[in-house]
């Protein structure tokens, strides 16, 4: 996109074939757009229930199907590595057959509420989720140590240099164990037992560790665990240890920081960090400037959503975030206080089976060169991003895997320009056209 080649315009820019990318999804979306407002204008179908075609028992229980084309997930499919897009929407796929399987066999395990991914599934993908976890943590095991060292003062202290990373060592040590205690002050004040609250906050920064990995290598728009801290206790050990306190506290304090992490921002933090590792820029001088991005979205968004709920109408606007949803945890939390939950077998064997499948992945993977599976796949599962995005990511892999066996390397280049533009909407090209100008004149 930067390249240049002493005219005014980048090539990239001055090329047909990006434009013509642009405008392929702006002129379908604004088209549907008038059909929304103006029902005579007829629509341009981009989504497709597949379930009425699975009725019948046990096809019925495939969970979801829906085929939507997203645009820019066909263009980050055709970017990704060809194993982990034909991952994605293969294990999505093979997932649903196992329910099925598993259903014709007789074999039946509790439901986990509130989430459309069903329940054999979201054990198996916890399973991996903690192998997943524990393999990024001992890849980590020499910086944690560091970071120790340099936090409580240790013998070797004074040797770890850490000015090239964000924050220093002990701000950042100290940050986390201050941020875990205050929220877990905090839960403790509202009711809920403090032990229990610092558990539930390591479980989420074990989901968003491995999320932020299925974001950076996968390339995926959004990602979400079909699972909460309570959802783990009752499928492990139950949650008849849990209080009607702990669980009241923990319907507010999931529903805000751990139910649907499409939202979460660690990724963008990587992301970030990543650019300006690439680039030279200073993380450090970066992590202020990030902090007051945050601040700034959390100040614009809250204001923002209270102004348009209270000018038109919370409930007017969308019956699911300003109705269903508010209620969802509340109904959820009358039916673990009215009959707790208890671990089964069967969610057991799913764990330990999504745990040991994952690791198997793993190792053909690294061992293998011509094996086609990859783990983070595998991980993804069916969760409610997959159920969106299967569809748009098999376009993709298809249209890459068509154009590496029989186009020319030409072809290829020119196929990922392509895909790449349309990932980005419109008028960002225009932005870029606007800032390249003056960049190649000066």
């Amino acid at each position: 996109m930067v390249e240049e080649d002493g005219a005014v315009v980048s090539p990239f820019l001055r090329s047909r074939l990006t434009w013509i990318a642009a405008a392929i999804p702006l002129v379908i979306h604004s088209w549907n757009g008038l059909h929304r407002y103006f029902p005579v204008v007829p629509g341009i179908t981009l989504s497709w229930s597949l379930n009425p075609y699975f009725r019948s028992a046990p096809w019925n229980q495939v969970g979801i199907m829906v085929a939507i084309v997203h645009f820019s997930i066909i263009g980050f499919s055709f970017l990704l590595a060809t194993d982990l897009s034909f991952s994605l929407w293969f294990f999505f796929l093979l997932f649903n057959l196992l329910s099925v399987a598993l259903f014709a066999a007789g074999v039946r395990v509790p439901s986990l509420p509130d989430y459309p991914t069903r329940p054999e599934n979201a054990l198996q993908m916890l399973g991996a989720f903690v192998l997943v976890c524990g393999y990024l943590v001992n890849l980590l095991r020499r910086q944690i140590a560091q970071m120790l060292e340099k936090a409580f003062g240790g013998p070797q202290a004074v040797a770890i240099d850490d000015s090239d990373e964000p924050m220093p060592y002990r701000l950042a040590v100290w940050g986390f164990l201050g941020g875990v205690a205050g929220i877990a002050i905090w839960c403790s004040l509202a009711g809920c037992r403090a032990w229990v609250a610092v558990v539930s906050i390591l479980l989420l920064f074990m989901v968003s560790l491995v999320l932020a990995r299925l974001i950076s290598e996968g390339g995926l728009l959004f990602v979400q665990a079909p699972f909460r801290p309570t959802d783990i206790y009752a499928n492990t050990v139950g949650t008849s240890f849990l209080t009607p306190q702990d669980l009241t506290v923990h319907a507010f304090f999931q529903r805000v920081f751990m139910l649907d992490l499409r939202t979460f921002i660690m990724p963008s933090f990587m992301d970030s960090y990543k650019i300006a590792d690439e680039t030279g820029i200073d993380a450090r001088r970066l992590m202020p400037a990030l902090a007051l991005a945050v601040l700034v979205a959390i100040v614009a968004s809250y204001s923002s959503m209270m102004y348009t709920a209270f000018r038109f109408g919370g409930v007017t606007l969308s019956p699911w975030f300003c109705k269903a949803s508010p209620r969802q945890p509340f109904t959820t939390l009358m039916q673990v206080l009215s009959e707790p939950r208890r671990p089964t077998a069967a969610g057991w064997a799913c764990i330990i089976a999504g745990f040991v499948i994952t690791w198997l992945l793993s190792i053909a993977r690294t061992r293998f060169t011509w094996w086609p599976f990859h783990p983070l796949g595998y991980a993804m599962g069916p969760s409610w991003p997959m159920i969106q995005l299967w569809f748009s990511t098999l376009i993709g892999w298809l249209f890459k895997m068509a154009i590496m066996r029989y186009a020319t390397v030409r072809s290829y280049r020119r196929a990922r320009q392509f895909f790449l533009v349309s990932i980005m909407p419109l008028p960002f090209l225009i932005l870029l056209l606007w800032l390249d100008k003056p960049a190649a004149v000066s």
